[in-house]
């Protein structure tokens, strides 16, 4: 999300008016006026981006979802903010909209998302505690407070290049399913009963048991498999000392 604030003025003159003193008692007066067109002035630009789209909100489509049944999947998100000016930037995650066609497979995957270090690689290291561990499904009520990504600071310089501030933040989201899921196992009996002749020649009845079994994992159906998880994050503007409202300690 890129925004640039602008104020449009038109001038039609400017015009100087001074008094002179040419000698004792005697005064000459004298003006000037120019005539200028409209102009634009450029207040600032505000920049937020999800993994580098002005979009802000990032979509795990359902091929990775599909990916997910066989092995882990590893999303990251990367947050960034530019803010020119003396103004702040917030961000927040007021929800995430998670669609399926059949909830089978979001009910059974394992979610967990967790902050890190924009400098690491998410997976690479062991994450911190996690912000959520859940179903994939119940990560429609997951949400972030509005955080602070770009301080808010004072700036005398007149460059542009001078007086823009920027940060970044980093989520990394994990999707598989757990162990053994879809695993089962059917076993067969057959049982017999009939007459055999012992040794010493007299008839009897017997009874024969036999046994078979087999194993196999279920695989979650293509309407399953036909589901995304949408997180959708919010970009706040902020004046020096303020703080938006839901944040700790907001202002507004």
């Amino acid at each position: 999300m890129r925004r640039t604030a602008k104020i449009g003025i038109t001038v039609s003159a400017l015009a100087v008016a001074a008094v002179a003193v040419a000698g004792p008692g005697t005064f000459a007066e004298w003006s000037s006026a120019a005539s200028v067109k409209e102009t634009t002035i450029t207040t600032g630009i505000q920049t937020f981006t999800v993994n580098g789209s002005e979009t802000p909100a990032l979509t795990i489509p359902s091929a990775t979802l599909a990916a997910a049944t066989s092995d882990k999947q590893t999303i990251t998100i990367d947050l960034k903010g530019e803010q020119q000016g003396h103004r702040g930037l917030y961000y927040a995650l007021p929800n995430i909209a998670v669609t399926a066609q059949d909830a089978g497979l979001v009910n059974a995957l394992q979610a967990t998302v967790y902050s890190a270090d924009p400098k690491t690689t998410c997976g690479a290291t062991a994450p911190k505690t996690p912000l959520y561990a859940g179903t994939a499904a119940g990560l429609a009520g997951f949400s972030i407070k509005p955080l602070q990504i770009v301080n808010s600071s004072p700036h005398t310089s007149t460059d542009p290049k001078k007086t823009s501030d920027t940060g970044s933040a980093r989520y990394c989201v994990t999707l598989a399913l757990p162990a053994h899921y879809g695993e089962y196992s059917n076993t067969a009996t057959a049982t017999a009963t009939g007459d055999a002749k012992t040794q010493d020649g007299k008839t009897t009845t017997v009874q024969v048991t036999a046994h078979d079994s087999w194993y196999g994992q279920a695989e979650p159906s293509a309407a399953a498999k036909n589901a995304s998880i949408t997180f959708n994050f919010t970009a706040i503007s902020v004046r020096p000392g303020e703080t938006p409202s839901g944040a700790a300690g907001g202002t507004k």
